[in-house]
């Protein structure tokens, strides 16, 4: 069975800050780990474009809010597992060169 990182529909209610960078920078890792996890999390807040990702900026703002709710429970969930930060924040890093749509 795959797992999926990211849900297919998950409701982000609204007016929620889903601002990454605040989060990242709070974690307890070198900065040179959050330097990494910040190429993913800048793209997903500023909108940018991906390889597959449609013209349409606001359908692409709608999938890209669902993946930083997505990252924003992830790092919540760090809380209680502070020891996994470092590797998060480096997948997050792999992550930023993928399409990140898909």
């Amino acid at each position: 069975r795959q797992q999926r990182v990211f849900p297919d529909q998950r409701e982000v209610p609204q007016g929620v800050d889903l601002t990454l960078a605040p989060a990242i920078a709070s974690l307890a890792v070198p900065e040179a780990s959050k330097k990494q996890a910040l190429l993913l999390c800048t793209k997903l807040d500023r909108n940018e474009k991906s390889v597959g990702s449609p013209n349409d900026e606001g359908q692409r703002r709608a999938r890209y809010d669902e993946m930083r709710a997505a990252v924003l429970a992830t790092l919540k969930g760090l809380e209680e597992k502070p020891e996994l930060a470092e590797e998060v924040c480096r997948t997050y890093g792999e992550a930023a060169q993928e399409c990140v749509f898909r």
